[in-house]
């Protein structure tokens, strides 16, 4: 049900919120996948799996990305919400099995936010900070960027470095 649902998540938040990589295992299944899609050619929508993998991504990012969202329901289950829900500017969504997080995506991309259905969810929030009214801190590209680099995927494999070699003149 909804309610437990959404219980599950805001502990799983809560324990990312806080730091507590531990806390975050309990609250994932064990082969739990992470789900980053920001929408551009440059950082291709990029996956993890695995509990540990999945705790280490949401440390990356939650501690900056809670303040400015909002609970919400993402097509029917829990989420957070940046922005606006008529124009959303990242959303999280949550799929719980049992009472563990099983998958979590993180959707920046404006071509796929304009197709998910977000529904205001009404109760309590502990984790929204000043800016969770629907003021957006980041704008377009300053949230992908945001996201890509705390959560570290889709980036390309950097290019290797070449080697100096000093000017000699005779």
């Amino acid at each position: 049900d909804l309610a437990r649902q959404r219980r599950v998540v805001d502990a799983f938040l809560a324990a990312a919120r806080d730091g507590d990589f531990e806390g975050l295992c309990a609250w994932l299944a064990p082969d739990a996948s992470f789900h980053l899609d920001l929408g551009q050619a440059t950082h291709p929508a990029a996956a993890v799996s695995g509990a540990e993998a999945v705790a280490r991504q949401m440390l990356q990012g939650a501690k900056s990305f809670l303040p400015y969202s909002r609970p919400v329901l993402v097509n029917g289950a829990p989420g957070r919400l940046v922005g606006d829900p008529r124009q959303p500017r990242g959303v999280a969504g949550f799929t719980v099995a049992g009472d563990r997080v099983v998958r979590v995506d993180v959707i920046a991309n404006p071509d796929k936010l304009k197709d998910i259905a977000l529904d205001e969810f009404d109760g309590p929030d502990e984790f929204s900070g000043p800016d969770a009214d629907g003021a957006d801190p980041f704008g377009d590209s300053e949230l992908r960027e945001h996201l890509r680099a705390h959560h570290g995927l889709g980036d390309p494999a950097p290019e290797p470095p070449v080697p100096h070699t000093p000017d000699h003149h005779d």
